[in-house]
């Protein structure tokens, strides 16, 4: 009873104090509470923005869709009639996207106050009662064949399949990856409960939880360790969420039987384990668990989603904040080795922002917030179609010379399309944070804060990123005494400058931020971050990397010629998109990149390369700017006088499959020919190999007076075979025996085979040979070089 009194006495306090609407909500006090917390989105209102016009766009989309044609499946499971049909792609036989539908209703709830979305929550809810009210036990949201898969866990059953490349299974007890749909289910039923007051989707979360927590306490531990490896999506998270909102410890003890041991404490000991993984089934483990540790003082927890944290941005994050290729996790810091068609699933991204926003909460570190902003505005801004509302990337194409693929409104309906229904609704929830006594500006999103605590009421202006200047008005500081904090970007290269009513002031700088202390009502600030270009290099090849303006990743645009229709309904419909090739380097002084890639000052943001050479015409604009059209993020990039060294260096390149280039290297074979890379994921690339003994050879160009010597480069895809067995000959000499049986999943492979230097001695061509052994394969070969430079290539 003494319980009861405290949990009624705790919400009730936390209700008239500002809080995220997750607080607001909680009936359970953290053991360790965050240091920084979240406005409610009721608290903060978007200006016009790019951001907000994302957020508008999307608004009027997730009000175009029919709920009845995204719950019949779930009418039919009940023995109820249908008053629609499934839409299209992933839902035509039934999905998870009304789960996503109902937190992105609720988002938009807290965020606008529109009634429209409190009435399309009420009409769903209460279609939802009535086909819970149909089972004893609750459980409505699988078929008898999902519900058979489930409860065979607590018999001992449980079969794991559809292994990948990696044998990490996709799927237990013939029921798909389930869990991940389960989850999208029960975070829109609390999400509508803890951001939109629905108190009848809490009664049916609550049901489902019953059932679920049930399941899972009563099975094999160890079983139901095994099963977690096929995608769970973030069941360890939300089951504490339920934990925190009703006080019923079963439902933490739940949370925690979704613990992934295998991955979740090898990283809490700085292992890397993601490798071949898949990305997206990973990130929400550790978020998970660093939600179980607000309330569980178990220090384990908190470390293993800060050394995950740590590895995903260090190891496996591409430039525009994404991450996974074929959605996995690749070999740590093989970053160029990632670029495909089907580089940086957008999921990934959104779940990295909500595992960035916890553990900055707890933490107070500014790496978590600069993260935050560099994916959001690269990645999670870049990912809608500004031309036609709904359509978002899964994929987001980052192989030079591809361009973005859409999904389309009403016929794709894939995880990213779910996951996007949210991303645009919640700009506002990271623009603010504050403590007790300390209010925290992170990013520079025009917007008026309204802290209902403190009475304190905030305008912030700005054109950023186009612009460097961010102003701030204090139109009411309320009760609130104590010291704004503005974060300084880690892209800042120079003082940032602050005047307040017009006076120029003294910086004060503490943990990466601005300090103002002692504000008043009517006062007005202005900020300035001076911005510059600079290059983010990748990880794994020198001279490679990304043009950056700020926050800002640069694409360069490549037009649209020979595009196929970018908007689809399929997430693997364009896997044999063809790249641009041959993008041209670029050549400047690295020192001064100004001097040469200079902005437009009719465009903001649009800058066009002016160095009197070939790259003259080039055009460089933000990545969030660029769609329907061909594009690379990632360039070779070179002084002028390591180019010249590269030109002397690498003196030939066979382009593969490209029939006059390899005719100009007198290209010869026996059973040999091209073929397509068609690889489950991707059929974009092309290789030559020779079968059953057959060979094929080029003749490359080499300088007779090079003194140093000279190294062949062969790009392989990782995971062959052991048929691929072969003798790489240089003018008949044999330079090495190669078999590619060595299991690198999911990556290709740049080997360099130091040539003997008195075999190039004195000539001005050599003759490569690939020689097959005795029915078995030569190469495939996708790239074929050679240089005196290594790092040169």
């Amino acid at each position: 009873m003494k319980k009861t009194v405290f949990l009624f006495i705790f919400s009730t306090l936390l209700s008239i104090l500002s809080a995220s609407e997750i607080e607001n909500k909680q009936v359970v006090a953290c053991l360790n509470a965050p240091t920084w917390k979240t406005f409610g989105l009721s608290e903060v209102q978007l200006s016009d923005s790019y951001f907000k016009q994302a957020m508008d766009r999307h608004k009027s989309y997730v009000l175009s869709l029919e709920i009845d044609r995204l719950i019949p499946h779930v009418l039919k499971t009940a023995g109820l009639q249908p008053k629609g049909e499934n839409y299209g792609g992933w839902e035509k036989g039934g999905g998870c996207t009304w789960g996503h539908y109902m937190s992105s209703c609720a988002l938009y709830y807290a965020a606008t106050g529109e009634k429209v979305f409190s009435d399309r929550l009420d009409y769903i809810l209460s279609e939802l009662k009535k086909c819970q009210n149909q089972f004893d036990d609750g459980w409505f949201i699988t078929g008898k064949r999902g519900k058979e898969g489930y409860e065979a866990l607590l018999n001992g059953q449980l079969f794991l399949n559809q292994p990948d490349e990696t044998k990490q299974p996709w799927n237990f007890n013939k029921n798909g990856n389930s869990w991940y749909c389960i989850h999208k289910i029960l975070a829109g039923l609390r999400d509508a409960y803890v951001y939109a007051d629905r108190s009848e989707a809490k009664e049916i979360l609550i049901k489902l939880s019953d059932y679920i927590a049930d399941l899972a306490i009563r099975s094999n531990s160890d079983l139901f360790q095994a099963m977690l490896s096929v995608e769970q999506g973030g069941m360890n998270e939300v089951l504490t969420d339920v934990y925190a909102i009703t006080g019923n410890e079963k439902y933490l003890q739940a949370a925690q039987r979704f613990n992934h041991i295998n991955v979740i404490y090898p990283t809490a000991n700085g292992e890397d384990v993601l490798s071949g993984r898949h990305a997206n089934d990973q990130i929400p483990k550790f978020q998970g668990v660093a939600r179980q540790y607000d309330f569980i003082n178990n220090k384990a927890f908190i470390r293993a989603s800060e050394n995950f944290w740590d590895i995903v941005i260090r190891d496996h994050t591409m430039a525009i904040g994404g991450n996974s290729c074929y959605e996995r996790f690749g070999i740590p810091g093989e970053e160029s080795k990632r670029l495909d068609y089907s580089s940086a699933e957008t999921c990934n991204t959104y779940n990295m922002l909500k595992l960035s926003k916890h553990l900055f909460t707890h933490s107070g570190n500014m790496k978590y917030l600069n993260y935050y902003e560099h994916a959001l505005y690269n990645h999670i801004l870049a990912s809608q179609d500004p031309d036609m509302e709904g359509c978002v990337t899964y994929y987001t194409a980052l192989m030079p010379g591809l361009f973005k693929q859409y999904s389309t409104p009403y016929e794709s309906f894939w995880c990213c399309v779910g996951t996007g229904m949210e991303n645009h609704a919640k700009y506002a929830e990271s623009i603010y944070f504050y403590t007790k006594d300390s209010l925290l500006i992170n990013l520079f999103i025009p917007s008026t804060l309204n802290w209902k605590e403190t009475g304190l009421k905030m305008t912030l202006r700005t054109q950023f990123p186009e612009s460097d200047n961010i102003q701030l008005r204090l139109d009411d500081n309320g009760t609130f005494n104590g010291n704004v904090f503005i974060r300084i970007p880690e892209w800042l290269q120079s003082k940032p400058q602050i005047q307040i009513n017009g006076e120029n002031k003294e910086v004060t700088i503490k943990n990466g931020c601005i300090v103002l202390q002692k504000l008043r009502t009517g006062d007005e600030i202005i900020i300035t971050y001076q911005r510059s270009l600079y290059v983010d290099y990748v990880k794994d090849e020198p001279h490679f990397g990304s043009i950056m303006y700020g926050p800002v990743v640069l694409a360069g645009a490549l037009g649209n010629d020979h595009m196929p229709d970018d908007r689809v309904s399929g997430n693997r419909a364009l896997k044999d998109a063809v790249p641009l090739k041959n993008i041209t380097p670029l050549v400047g002084d690295l020192n001064n990149l100004s001097g040469w890639i200079v902005e437009d000052i009719q465009k903001p943001l649009h800058f066009k390369v002016n160095n009197g050479e070939k790259q003259s015409s080039a055009e460089l604009i933000p990545y969030f700017k660029m769609h329907h059209q061909r594009y690379t993020v990632y360039w070779k990039i070179y002084s002028p006088e390591i180019f010249r060294q590269r030109r002397q260096a690498l003196t030939d390149e066979v382009m593969i499959a490209d029939t006059d280039n390899e005719k100009k290297h007198n290209l010869q074979g026996q059973n040999d020919t091209i073929r397509w890379h068609d690889y489950f994921w991707a059929k974009n690339t092309q290789y030559r190999d020779a079968i059953n003994g057959g060979w094929f050879s080029y003749d490359l160009k080499i300088n007779k007076k090079e003194t140093n010597p000279y190294h062949l480069i062969c790009r392989y895809w990782g995971d062959e075979t052991p048929k691929h067995e072969f003798d790489i000959l240089i003018d008949g000499k044999l330079l090495k025996t190669i078999n590619l049986n060595r299991r690198l999943y999911l990556t290709y492979v740049d080997d360099l085979y130091l040539i003997p230097q008195e075999w190039t001695k004195g000539k001005d061509k050599i003759n490569v040979r690939f020689q097959a052994k005795e029915e078995k394969t030569a190469g495939g070969i996708y790239q074929l070089k050679i240089t005196s430079d290594p790092d040169l290539r």
